[in-house]
């Protein structure tokens, strides 16, 4: 799944920093080197002039030109790693190894991105999103459903179906989908939002969560504020390009003509391009047609699958 600019550049500097730490630890052990034994650098200097003699002789035609310099190429290095250990060093001492040697801390072999490459994107995309901390509280490992009963526990089993098969079809065309969950305050709402999440990241998805409330006065500070952190086309395509965007507790936020317009244009344009969204919210049907527009309440309605929670505050009744 795709990156944005911005994080593809994060991990190809982590490269960069690798490669220059490297080639700082070898200039190091190398002055090192020859600080202590002369002859080593006499060595390294001598090389070089006796390729620049193989090259004139093998344009001049002398045949055994190119076996004299290997032969000149291989005693050179046995009487480097024999000084190196007769000195105290190791023979592989200047032989500082990549942290990946299949792309040599480049994150491509060839035209194809490493695994490391892979396991880094899985690293920022994850540190990169303030699910690290919430996931450790909302996850299915530690999910249960022995505070509902009744129609209440029936409407949790249900909303859970509803997860696991927006999990299994998530990013696949017959599968594309996004989730409602609307409820009470502690009816389980943010939990499944996350705890999907969560799932889905262990696969890799990019996913963004904001509250409502940040992900508005965010977009507000990008389109009127000069100095913002983030410009607001950057913001903007971060929000439509990520795999799974969250939005949690819709509502929250001082609704106006604004906040209206702009999440009509996200749920719209991540609609247009098959990116899932999950929206939570402690407001029913009714409540979110009059709250914003009808053209937010239709595409909710048509592209959503809505999930209705109920039942006491789930916060509280732990706390009993």
């Amino acid at each position: 799944m795709a990156l944005t600019n911005a994080q593809h550049d994060t991990i190809m500097q982590e490269y960069d920093r690798l490669r220059r730490t490297r080639a700082r630890m070898i200039a190091q052990r190398t002055e090192e080197v020859y600080a202590k034994i002369p002859r080593f650098r006499e060595i390294d200097l001598l090389i070089p002039e006796e390729g620049a003699r193989a090259g004139i002789a093998m344009v001049e035609g002398q045949k055994d030109a190119l076996t004299r310099l290997k032969s000149i190429y291989t005693g050179a290095s046995d009487e480097k790693r024999r000084l190196l250990e007769e000195n105290g060093f190791p023979a592989s001492y200047l032989d500082v190894p990549f942290h990946c040697p299949d792309c040599q801390d480049t994150g491509y072999v060839g035209q194809t991105r490493c695994r490391c490459f892979e396991q880094k994107k899985h690293d920022l995309l994850y540190a990169s999103s303030d699910l690290k901390t919430l996931l450790s509280t909302n996850n299915f490992d530690i999910m249960s459903d022995s505070y509902f009963e009744g129609e209440d526990l029936g409407r949790f089993k249900k909303a859970l179906a509803r997860c696991m098969r927006f999990i299994d079809g998530f990013q696949t065309e017959e599968g594309y989908g996004n989730l409602l969950f609307f409820g009470p305050v502690g009816s389980g709402k943010s939990f499944l939002s996350i705890a999907t999440a969560g799932k889905l990241m262990e696969r890799g998805a990019l996913v963004r969560y904001y509250s409502a409330v940040q992900l508005f006065e965010e977009l507000s500070a990008a389109t009127f504020d000069r100095e913002a952190d983030r410009p607001r086309g950057a913001l903007t395509r971060e929000l439509i390009d990520c795999d799974l965007l969250i939005i949690d507790d819709l509502g929250t936020e001082l609704t106006n003509a604004f906040v209206s317009t702009q999440l009509f244009h996200l749920i719209n344009e991540r609609d247009l391009k098959k990116h899932a969204t999950i929206i939570s919210t402690n407001f029913d049907l009714d409540e979110l047609r009059a709250r914003y527009s009808d053209r937010v309440f239709s595409r909710l309605a048509k592209n959503y699958t809505i999930c209705e929670l109920s039942g006491r505050d789930i916060r509280l009744l732990q706390t009993i």
